[in-house]
């Protein structure tokens, strides 16, 4: 089994980087995404990481109520959960697996 490898990585890069992709997926006339698909399936985070075995459970996931949990934090005042992060992901996997031209 291969020793995993432990890796820093400031905010401000991971900060560049996504103002980076947005910058270039506007330029590619991007200014809006359509969502086409909605459910998805999950892996849990407990077998996600464990590479030593198969997944054993899977679950489903959903475009829109990960995106209405994020929007909620531009529609709030309070203080977001970093959970949101999970959500987040999700819909930029799908702007990647649907808008790579």
């Amino acid at each position: 089994m291969q020793e995993n490898k432990k890796l820093r990585i400031k905010v401000s890069d991971l900060r560049t980087i996504a103002d980076n992709l947005f910058v270039r997926l506007e330029e590619k006339g991007h200014t809006e995404i359509e969502i086409t698909e909605d459910f998805y399936w999950n892996i849990s985070k407990e077998d996600r990481y464990a590479i030593d075995r198969e997944p054993s459970e899977f679950s489903l996931g959903q475009l829109y109520d990960d995106w209405e949990f994020v929007k909620n934090s531009l529609d709030s005042n309070e203080n977001t959960v970093l959970y949101e992060f999970v959500w987040l992901s999700s819909i930029l996997r799908f702007i990647g697996e649907h808008y790579d031209e």
